[in-house]
């Protein structure tokens, strides 16, 4: 019975290494089947050690296995996807929830807005009333926040607007967030990052990684290594 017992816990050893080597690999790993890749210089908190990825870049699943992000000096964020090659992050500001209208703080992060930080301002406008104004294409409404009595839209923050408001909008708030050339404001804001430097090594196909194996390279100085034959092994959804 004991001679038994070894070989099955021989035969277990050998079933569960490929997953162990997978780890060991930083091999990506997701959130779920739709959820957006999570590969260097992305961790996954908790799942990758610190070596997987770069100082800055912890990524987590929330309780909806959604993929997620946390901003020190602001809110957590919902992450729609990841390009490595243009090292972008989209991300969702999920405005529509409660108290979740706030500025975007990228300060303490290796991350920065992909064109320019753009300061937009909510308002409350009343649905009875006959005043209309022409807010031009900044104009970005929520839905989600509106009743049947007001409707709440965005806009992008300007002296001549504010003035010009009708008198039934009441301003809620004014914040700065990230914009780029795919963002949708209420939907998608974008943030870039430059540090690593990985955008060689991904036109090439090839894996990113730190030059250095403990991490301590804070100059993000990186090398390009040939993706391993394990990678049908790596992606798995926690």
């Amino acid at each position: 019975m004991e001679k038994k017992h070894i070989l099955l816990l021989i035969f277990s050893l050998f079933l569960l290494k490929p997953i162990a080597d997978a780890k060991d690999n930083c091999s990506p790993v997701s959130c779920g089947p739709n959820e957006p890749e999570i590969r260097f210089p992305f961790r996954l908190l908790g799942r990758q050690s610190n070596e997987c990825g770069f100082s800055g870049f912890d990524i987590f699943c929330d309780e909806q296995n959604k993929t997620s992000i946390l901003l020190p000096l602001s809110l957590t964020y919902i992450v729609n996807k990841i390009s490595y090659l243009e090292q972008v992050i989209y991300i969702d500001p999920e405005f529509c929830l409660p108290n979740r209208i706030v500025s975007v703080n990228m300060t303490n992060t290796p991350f920065r807005s992909h064109l320019w930080m753009q300061s937009y301002t909510f308002y409350n406008c009343s649905v009875q009333n006959d005043q209309s104004f022409n807010f031009s294409d900044a104009n970005v409404p929520f839905p989600c926040l509106s009743n049947g009595n007001s409707s709440v839209i965005a806009v992008e923050t300007d002296p001549w607007i504010r003035v010009h408001m009708p008198s039934s909008c009441k301003l809620m708030k004014t914040i700065d967030v990230p914009v780029g050339f795919n963002s949708d404001f209420g939907s998608q804001l974008e943030m870039i990052w430059f540090t690593p430097f990985c955008r060689s090594c991904e036109s090439e196909g090839k894996a990113c990684r730190l030059k250095s194996d403990n991490n301590d390279n804070s100059d993000g100085e990186t090398i390009c290594v040939s993706r391993g034959k394990g990678i049908f092994l790596c992606t798995r959804y926690f």
